[in-house]
């Protein structure tokens, strides 16, 4: 096992590390990294050839989770071509995609003895497909980088002697990759695949979703697109399930599954003309006792390193004589941000609960999270079932879903905190790959046989979200200002703007996830329509 005297150096020793994948085995391999699957799907289904995907180790030996590596026979055995540069991308994208706390990005191309070794930080592929900077400046330190290791001498060799070789005659191909994809296609289409489910169990009568949400880089439904689902159990060659068209509430395409034998991890595949993902799920026997199910809980939240706590269901009257039926769900955060990957977390929960408890008609997710001093804190998010079955038919997106949930926040002795301002002062708004969406709300009054009718303009900013760049976009003529309210807080408002006044309070505006109430002063009638950019997380 390799050590070095200076583990920051994490280029180095991904580069060193890559240079045994011939001989040797990695301890975390990829049947042990369902990360690791989700790249090999969606490297293997673009028609490339992958080898190894794993982390680098540092001194101790141990994994150093901050540099990860996707090993591919080249496509080619040239250094600047198309066809290589376009591997080397993708090969990027696919880490990028699903490592989303790495710092170092590298794909090693093999040809015959040689390893082709192309290194880049997350920042500078975030950088570029955010549109930051240009494919040049974004492609030139990845080349300037490059190392070529030959695996016979353990030595790096210059790219004369590389060229100088004669590789013709020869087949580098795993399959023929597709053709280049510009940069129109690769913006124009995002896919989030969620299966409604972290576990299945395998009695052939429940029943899995995998939603495929295609959106575009503004963050609206793409209608009408075709979708193909698959899905791989271990050791079994890939299975179609045939393809589905987006729906014209969500863009969501929706296919049902079920099992009949415990099959263990199950990858769930979706992939359109430009885009490739894949999700795994555990399949395996129906739980018959509470135990049994937080067993197999445990083990499915692992397969996608959450940590599982509890679950059950509780059944009963409240004070005011109503019947409730409530599942609920306990498991860690370990993100200091509302990002994608407690999204996901968040998302894939209340499915699990509508899945298993199918009779219920509310779902509570309840995360464990740690302040800095080791203070625990339980967040908690609530839906309603009615809410939950939007999402999983298809008729709202699952940001949409995160939006309707009611959040809580109770101190480890069960002690309510102000939900809003813990979250506000505790989290900072994800700062990684995210869309922006124009979004407007109206307010206003009417004059009806009974009296003035106010309407509220009500609108939320999704669960890893935030909003800002608020400016009047319509204020009628009988209309003489308007105030804006944290629904958590409506006993002063946010803002209170009166005609003449100047729109700075307003354009200074920064919110965070939560539910907020807009209203308009004046006579009916009369009414305000205020738009905004709400940034959501990828």
């Amino acid at each position: 096992m390799l050590r070095f005297l200076r583990p920051r150096h994490r280029w180095l020793l991904a580069f060193l590390v890559l240079s045994l994948l011939p001989t040797t085995v990695l301890a975390q391999g990829e049947d042990q990294d369902p990360d690791a699957l989700h790249v090999r799907a969606a490297l293997e289904a673009r028609g490339y050839q992958v080898l190894e995907i794993g982390f680098a180790t540092d001194d101790q030996g141990r994994q150093d989770r901050s540099t990860v590596y996707v090993a591919m026979q080249a496509a080619e055995p040239q250094l600047d071509s198309d066809t290589t540069v376009r591997q080397v991308v993708v090969g990027l994208g696919a880490l990028r995609d699903v490592y989303a706390e790495a710092d170092v990005l590298v794909v090693a191309l093999q040809v015959e003895r040689y390893w082709l070794l192309y290194p880049s930080t997350s920042q500078n592929f975030d950088d570029w497909f955010n549109e930051l900077i240009g494919f040049d400046e974004f492609w030139h330190p990845i080349r300037r980088a490059l190392k070529i290791l030959d695996t016979e001498t353990g030595r790096f060799i210059s790219e004369k002697d590389f060229t100088a070789k004669d590789f013709t005659q020869k087949d580098f191909g795993g399959g023929t990759p597709p053709p280049p994809q510009d940069d129109a296609q690769r913006s124009d289409e995002n896919i989030l695949l969620q299966p409604s489910t972290f576990f299945l169990p395998a009695d052939s009568e429940t029943i899995g979703l995998a939603l495929a949400q295609l959106s575009d880089r503004q963050g609206q439904p793409l209608i009408g697109h075709e979708v193909r689902f698959s899905f791989v159990a271990t050791g079994s060659d890939p299975q179609d399930l045939g393809t589905i068209t987006t729906n014209e509430d969500a863009g969501v395409a929706i296919r049902p599954f079920t099992a009949s034998r415990a099959l263990g991890q199950v990858l769930i595949q979706a992939s359109t003309g430009s885009q490739n993902a894949a999700v795994p799920v555990l399949v395996d026997r129906a739980p018959r006792t509470a135990d049994a199910l937080r067993a197999v809980l445990k083990e499915a939240y692992e397969v996608e390193d959450y940590l599982f706590r509890d679950a059950g269901r509780e059944q009963g009257t409240n004070y005011m004589g109503d019947k409730q039926d409530i599942a609920w769900v306990e498991t860690v955060m370990d993100q200091q941000s509302f990002n994608r990957r407690v999204a996901n977390q968040a998302l894939r929960s209340f499915g699990t609960l509508r899945t298993l408890f199918p009779e219920s008609t509310e779902f509570v997710n309840v995360l464990d999270w740690k302040d800095p001093n080791g203070q625990t804190y339980y967040i908690v998010h609530m839906l309603l079932a009615t809410a939950m079955d939007q999402w999983l038919d298809g008729t709202i997106t699952a940001e949409a879903l995160l939006a309707r949930s009611e959040v809580q926040v109770l101190d480890q002795d069960g002690t309510p905190v102000s939900g809003k301002d813990f979250i506000n002062k505790n989290f900072t708004p994800t700062n990684g790959p995210s869309v922006d969406v124009s979004r407007t709300v109206t307010a206003q009054v009417t004059e009806e046989s009974w009296g003035e009718q106010l309407s509220a303009g009500i609108f939320r900013v999704p669960l890893g979200g935030s909003a800002d760049d608020f400016s009047i976009e319509a204020l009628d003529e009988n209309a003489t200002g308007f105030e804006l309210f944290d629904n958590g807080a409506m006993s002063a408002p946010l803002v209170s703007w009166h005609a003449g006044d100047d729109e700075a309070a307003l354009k200074a505006l920064h919110l965070n996830e939560g539910q907020y109430l807009l209203t308009v002063l004046g006579p009916a009638p009369a009414s305000v329509t205020l738009g905004y950019t709400e940034h959501q997380s990828r």
